[in-house]
């Protein structure tokens, strides 16, 4: 992980036969670049020329590599760095992504949501008032209805008061002009024919 770059780049331009030196001289090399070495590598090596492990605390063996003490505690310092700025990267997508859909709930709570509310408080403040229109219309044609029916049954109750008073002056004129021909007729002397 630390020195993983150093050997992709290396296996690029040809086979690498020993790549457990090639780790080992990159890690002796940043150890060099982050002052972890000791003063006397500081001293008789540069990060630049030829490279001697041994001042780094490392030591290379046929199968095994040698650390001492010092080495091993900067090296853990170095992987533990280098895995908490992996981590960081790697939680920091994460971390947005999980922002991103805090922040849309919360645009969708704070203007979606109120939105929904006032259209449908609208819809049904529309409704009211269709339905409340609708029942002064529907009102007001019964009470026309209404008044209709009952200037009919005024204006035929007119008429037939009207025809009971004339067929009731009929009857009574009709009778009166029969009580007054049989008055006529006593009262005129009977002709007798001579």
């Amino acid at each position: 992980m630390l020195a993983s770059k150093n050997l992709n780049s290396a296996s690029r331009l040809r086979p690498i036969a020993k790549p457990c030196e090639v780790l080992v001289n990159a890690i002796a090399k940043i150890m060099l670049k982050e002052g972890l070495a000791s003063s006397e590598t500081a001293t008789n090596t540069s990060i630049y020329g030829p490279l001697n492990i041994f001042y780094a605390g490392i030591q290379l063996g046929l199968t095994k590599v040698f650390l001492r003490r010092k080495a091993f505690d900067n090296i853990e310092r170095l992987r533990s760095h280098k895995m908490d700025s992996s981590a960081v990267k790697l939680q920091s997508p994460i971390r947005v992504h999980i922002t991103r859909l805090f922040f849309h709930i919360q645009l969708f709570c704070s203007v979606v949501l109120p939105t929904k509310v006032r259209q449908c408080l609208c819809r049904h403040v529309v409704s009211a008032m269709r339905n409340t229109s609708l029942a002064t219309a529907l009102q007001a044609f019964l009470r026309m209805s209404i008044a209709h029916r009952r200037h009919k049954a005024r204006l035929l109750m007119k008429n037939k008061a009207i025809y009971i008073d004339s067929s009731y002056l009929s009857e009574v004129h009709s009778k009166e002009s029969l009580h007054s021909e049989e008055k006529s007729c006593f009262f005129h002397p009977v002709q007798t024919p001579s």
